[in-house]
């Protein structure tokens, strides 16, 4: 995905003082200051956030936060701001938006190639309802502060190098709806808390490294759509009180006993359910010599499947139909690209409420799209 994608509102990009920015400069003066945003809030206007309470004070705690950010990202990244004569914010490397309230509620740093930790002071941005900072190479722990984001509705840090374990904090975050953390080196046992989650649609944890059973109190998600467990080393049985309307992962692990009767009519396990072991264990191999026994299919008969669109340059249009929902949903399209080798990179849209980002690498890719319910029906084109 582009730096360029914004999908929300739009990308204020006002100068803001800073110090001049070097390559290699990673001591002295932090190169962004807070003493630009009273000169950036004051070109905006109050009429355009009509649910702001506290405008300009609001979003001025906002912009002191997000200068720390920068300034925190730039430590480990310093050649991401070479193109940049000035300091900005909202700055390019930090695509944002600015919801009705007058706050930062949306920001996307998802496949940048940023290294070093994730800032801890984004815990201060309480307004927040996207952040992705997936496909990036984060290393560290995820920070207890993101616990602080209860208004949070979309939490992405899937495919980067993270270690250690899910912080409890994020128990906190009862609007999130979807939870991706999936492709990482996370370890520990699956924090209990995330049973708060209630309003949790989509919960992704698969390839990383868990350990211990899975958390009897996940079957608190009654609204779960789809549960992804799968490569991880988890051990004893699935709770019986799981609930998954849609599609769900659990191998390989290292799980035993049978599949619940209510997960069986969701799709079909490829094995015994009344054993699952013999497909859920770590190595075992079918003919393919592929890890067998994911339980991740959908109703849908598969058995003729029509052909993923071909990518190219002179056909590059995918038009997306949402049809009228009270729920939100994650839309996935798979494509194919040509050559392999090819960077694909999602424009700006200009539709609320949608966000959109590609998936995978090589020929088979997937375009994802995460819809809010609050988007308006109708067909959206979208140029990849």
């Amino acid at each position: 995905m582009s730096l360029r994608l914004l999908a929300a509102l739009a990308i204020f990009a006002t100068s803001v003082t800073a110090v001049p920015v070097s390559a290699t400069a990673q001591s002295g003066p932090a190169p962004f200051s807070s003493e630009g945003c009273s000169e950036y809030i004051d070109t905006l206007s109050p009429e355009y956030y009509p649910d702001a309470e506290n405008f300009p004070a609001g979003l001025m705690a906002d912009c002191v936060v997000m200068v720390a950010v920068m300034n925190h990202l730039y430590r480990d990244n310093p050649g991401k701001f070479r193109s940049v004569s000035g300091g900005y914010w909202p700055h390019p490397l930090v695509p944002t938006t600015i919801g009705l309230n007058g706050r930062v509620d949306l920001i996307q740093l998802g496949s940048n190639q940023l290294t070093g930790t994730i800032p801890k002071e984004l815990g201060n941005l309480t307004n927040l309802r996207h952040l992705g900072l997936e496909q990036n190479q984060f290393t560290g722990t995820i920070p207890k502060e993101l616990g602080n984001l209860t208004n949070l509705e979309t939490l992405e840090i899937w495919y980067n190098q993270l270690t250690g374990t899910i912080p409890k904090e994020l128990g906190n975050l009862t609007n999130l709806w979807y939870l991706g953390l999936w492709n990482n080196q996370l370890t520990g046992t699956i924090p209990k808390e995330l049973g708060n989650l209630t309003n949790l649609k989509h919960l992704r944890l698969q390839q990383n490294q868990f350990t211990g059973t899975i958390p009897k109190e996940l079957g608190n998600l009654t609204n779960l759509a789809e549960l992804a467990l799968g490569g991880n080393q988890l051990t004893g049985e699935i709770p019986d009180s799981l609930r998954v309307s849609k599609s769900f992962s659990f191998c390989p692990n290292r799980l035993t006993g049978v599949l619940p009767y209510h997960l069986r009519i969701v799709s079909n396990f490829e094995g015994d359910p009344d054993n699952i072991a013999p497909v859920c264990s770590i190595g075992v191999k079918g003919p393919s010599g592929e890890n067998e026994g994911s339980a991740h299919e959908d109703n849908a008969d598969t058995s003729e499947t029509s052909p993923a669109p071909e990518i190219s340059l002179s056909n590059s249009n995918i038009s997306i139909e949402i049809p009228r929902s009270d729920d939100d949903k994650v839309e996935e399209i798979p494509f194919r690209v040509s050559p392999a080798s090819a960077r694909v990179e999602v424009p700006e849209s200009s539709t609320p409420n949608l966000w959109a980002w590609v998936d995978g690498s090589g020929v088979n890719r997937t375009l994802i799209v995460t819809i809010n319910k609050d988007t308006s029906p109708g067909s959206y084109p979208m140029k990849i």
